[in-house]
């Protein structure tokens, strides 16, 4: 390979766009050639460094790498068994919140409406449960919803918009935002919330639902999983398939789910 030979594959893999290439091939002068491969620099540092400034690198509430990982592994196991998914469902629905569940619940409703009005009259009731949550649901949702929150599960880690987030204010209390989009069976918005007194007033549309859970306390460090032994007989092997799984299941302790926009 000659000198020029390899001064032109420097200089396309310093082309991001295509168009250094271009002027490449086009121009046999080493001088042009060098001028242009330092403008080319000064440009793309220039425009990543505008970019850099327009918004921040992350989110830091974003929960990232392995932490995030477990958390989407475990929420597809969880939306594996559908009729668990309704068990909670009902479960919630039952119980009113504790404060500390209600102080988490009030943080992602900031997500869904930071209107001052609305999250004063979510705190006002004292047996806040899930069934108030699932009224923000539409109807058509609402009743298919086991299975709507168990699809969102399965197969929330296949999508890279799907966030995991944590509260600044209690890194116990984090969750897991789903854009439902990707869902065929789902309509668009898959809630909305009337905000003003006036039934005139624009409602909030909803198309995502947050999955708010409490992080288990072996969380940090993130617990390791050792590898299940090989058993001796079927039915160990069923022990500890179920026990692995428990312990996954573990990772994320959800007690509320609302749709957000």
């Amino acid at each position: 390979m000659t000198g020029n030979d390899y001064f032109i594959r420097w200089s396309r893999q310093l082309s991001r766009d295509g168009q250094l290439n271009r002027l490449v091939s086009r121009d046999s002068n080493p001088g042009t050639m060098t001028s242009i491969v330092e403008n080319e620099e000064v440009e793309t540092f220039a425009n990543h460094e505008d970019e850099a400034l327009a918004k921040p690198s992350y989110d830091p509430a974003s929960v990232l790498g392995i932490e995030r990982r477990y958390a989407l592994d475990a929420a597809a196991l969880l939306g594996g068994n559908e009729y668990l998914v309704s068990e909670m469902l009902d479960k919630f629905g039952e119980t009113p919140y504790t404060e500390v569940e209600k102080t988490g619940v009030l943080w992602m409703a900031k997500h869904l409406c930071p209107n001052a009005k609305f999250l004063e009259r979510l705190n006002q009731p004292e047996s806040l449960n899930q069934r108030h949550l699932t009224n923000f649901f539409t109807p058509f949702h609402r009743e298919r919803l086991p299975r709507i929150l168990a699809s969102a599960l399965l197969y929330c880690s296949r999508f890279e918009d799907t966030d995991v987030i944590e509260n600044l204010e209690d890194n116990h209390q984090r969750a897991i935002l789903i854009n439902m989009k990707h869902y065929p069976q789902v309509e668009m918005p898959i809630g909305e919330v009337q905000t003003g007194s006036s039934s005139m007033d624009k409602p909030v549309l909803c198309e995502r639902v947050a999955f708010i859970y409490f992080r288990s306390e072996d969380d940090f460090p993130v617990p390791e999983f050792p590898a299940i032994e090989k058993p001796k007989s079927a039915a160990r092997k069923i022990s500890a398939s179920l026990a692995h799984e428990k312990k996954m299941l573990s990772i994320i302790n959800v007690f509320a789910i609302l749709p957000i926009p």
